[in-house]
Formats: structure tokens, C-alpha cells, sequence
């Protein structure tokens, strides 16, 4: 009897264990869904920015300011990217490879 006590502690022990990780788990999925609302509006808002752009310019000074434009809107892509790589790291939870690794 002893040891089906012993055996029924650690597997409580385990499932709260389990728990908690699925709570922290729960917790960053949704710190992700948070930042990733906002990204997917900017992506649809910079998509239709871009289909609307004018054609290269064949003045330099318009050109150059065009070619900056597009720098400008890279940047923040990158910018949102890196951000959600931070968030996001599933294997520490699911035991897949994270964001940023090579696949």
C-alpha cells in the first residue's frame, strides 16, 4: 500500500508540474496573439500601401526618395519580425524548433 501512496505523490507531483508548463505555455501563446494582431494589420495596411505606389520615378531626387520609402518600410517589417522572435520561442514549450532556427 505504501508504495501505491508513493507512486500516486509523484504522479501529482508530475501533473502539477505539467500544469504550470501548460499555464506558462498559455500565458506566452497569448503574449504572441497580442503582438500578432497589430503585425498582421500593419502587413495588410504596407501591402496596400505598396500596391498603390507610383511607378519609379525618372527624376533622381524622386527616385531616391521613393528608394528610401521602401528602406523606411523594411526597417519596420524587420523591426516587427525581430519582435516576435523574442516572443516566440516554442521550443521551450512544445519541443519544436523556435522562430529564428533554421529548419
Amino acid at each position: 500500500m505504501e508504495e501505491i501512496n508513493t507512486r500516486w505523490n509523484t504522479l501529482n507531483k508530475k501533473v502539477a508540474q505539467r500544469v504550470a508548463q501548460l499555464q506558462e505555455a498559455l500565458l506566452h501563446c497569448g503574449k504572441f496573439q497580442d503582438a500578432l494582431e497589430p503585425l498582421l494589420s500593419w502587413l495588410a495596411d504596407t501591402e496596400e500601401l505598396i500596391s498603390n505606389q507610383k511607378p519609379p520615378s525618372a527624376e533622381y531626387k524622386v527616385v531616391k526618395a521613393q528608394i528610401q520609402e521602401q528602406k523606411v518600410s523594411k526597417h519596420q517589417g524587420e523591426g516587427w519580425i525581430d519582435g516576435m522572435g523574442e516572443l516566440w520561442t516554442p521550443r521551450q514549450y512544445f519541443g519544436g524548433p523556435a522562430v529564428t532556427d533554421k529548419v
